[in-house]
This record gives C-alpha cells, sequence and structure tokens, in this order.
C-alpha cells in the first residue's frame, strides 16, 4: 500500500467518482464542480453510500501524538463556544443551542445557533451566504436529515436485498421528519470547530457579523 492504500487507474469518468466516492463516505471528489442545491455535498442519486476508508498508519501515528493537546484545545473551545453563546443570545432572532444539566463538559465538531427567518426578515440560505461573506469563511447548514440524506443510501447496496420487505424497510425515504427538514432548511447555521480555537475577540467579530447581517 501507499498513501491511502494503493492506486487504481481508469479512463471513465463515472467509474472514478464512484470509486473516489467508495473510498470516501459517498461523497463527490473535492475537486469536481457541485451544485449546492443538490444538497450538503452536492452528490447526486447515482452514487453509493460508504464508509470512511481513508486512515493511513502514519496518520494514526500523528494522531497518537496529537492526544496530548486534545484536553486543551476542548477546553478552548467549550469556553470560546460558551463565551459566543452569551453574545448570541443578545441579538434578536437568533437561538443558540440549549445546555443540558447533565453535561459537564462539551465538544464540538461544528459551532450551531439557529436563525428564525420571519423575526430576522431574511431566508435562512441568504443569510448564510451573508454572514459566510461578511465573517470570511463558511457557514452551512446542518447535516441533511436521514430520511434524504446524501451520504445515507442503504439501497445502493446490493447486499442488503435480502427480502422485498426488509428492502423496504431500511428505505429511508418512508419517513417523514418536518422538524428535521425545517431546521435544515430554514434554521440552522452552522461553522467548523476550528473558528473556535481563536480568542474572545475573536467570537466578539463572529457574533458583530451575525448582527450586522440581521440588521443591515
Amino acid at each position: 500500500t501507499a498513501g491511502e492504500g494503493g492506486i487504481l487507474t481508469t479512463n471513465d469518468h463515472d467509474i472514478w467518482m464512484k470509486l473516489d466516492a467508495l473510498r470516501n463516505c459517498g461523497r463527490r471528489p473535492a475537486n469536481v464542480e457541485i451544485d449546492k442545491s443538490a444538497g450538503q455535498y452536492g452528490l447526486e442519486g447515482d452514487l453509493i453510500q460508504s464508509g470512511n476508508y481513508r486512515i493511513t498508519d502514519f496518520q494514526a501515528a500523528v494522531l497518537i501524538h496529537q492526544f496530548k493537546r486534545m484536553e486543551a484545545q476542548n477546553r478552548l473551545r467549550e469556553e470560546n463556544a460558551r463565551y459566543l453563546d452569551l453574545q448570541l443570545r443578545e441579538i434578536s432572532g437568533v437561538k443558540v443551542m440549549k445546555d443540558d444539566t447533565r453535561e459537564t463538559k462539551k465538544a464540538y465538531f461544528n459551532y450551531a445557533f439557529r436563525i428564525d427567518e420571519d423575526a430576522i426578515g431574511m431566508r435562512a440560505d441568504r443569510f448564510r451566504m451573508a454572514f459566510s461573506a461578511e465573517i470570511g469563511f463558511e457557514a452551512e447548514s446542518c447535516y441533511q436529515p436521514l430520511n434524504d440524506c446524501t451520504l445515507y443510501r442503504p439501497q445502493t447496496k446490493s447486499r442488503h436485498d435480502l427480502s422485498e420487505a426488509y428492502w423496504k424497510m431500511i428505505d429511508p425515504s418512508r419517513f417523514n421528519l418536518p422538524v428535521s427538514n425545517r431546521l435544515y432548511a430554514a434554521e440552522a447555521v452552522c461553522f467548523h470547530h476550528r473558528y473556535l480555537m481563536g480568542s474572545k475577540s475573536d467570537m466578539d467579530q463572529i457574533a458583530a457579523a451575525v448582527k450586522k447581517v440581521i440588521e443591515g
């Protein structure tokens, strides 16, 4: 093996797309133009669900060493997230994530908050676009609901076709998830946890950007 596990060549573009999807959770290759309206990752229905077959021994060695930094980094992210929560609570039309009294620590992959389209007088997609432009990094919605998620397509795997009844049972489209759909389409705003690794001043700038977009 070499790097990600070897090499495979093809002169067929469609085959290449599907092979890369198999390697990388079903995502479209990163250097391919995507249609944002097709979903969070711009995937099309003919791509396939897969796993995460990417880590190498070298990467694992690097990650093991980085565990030494994890506690301090998690602490900084949590402190900045709580500070940012306080700033955003003061902005009309914005709701931060609720705290659970049973939680003693939080770990962040994304920082997320919600907006009320009616209260701010702006569609969520326009808010995300304007906020991204104002702050200088990309803000997105949350993950797609699992009943229509481009990374969850169990029926793309023929090995699951055990019977007609089972095939129907694992079809995620049979579920109706109106709350999740509303959150994805009209409320959620998320950005990557690396932006929580800055200073309190950085958090102030993020809050100021939210306020500026809403207030114009």
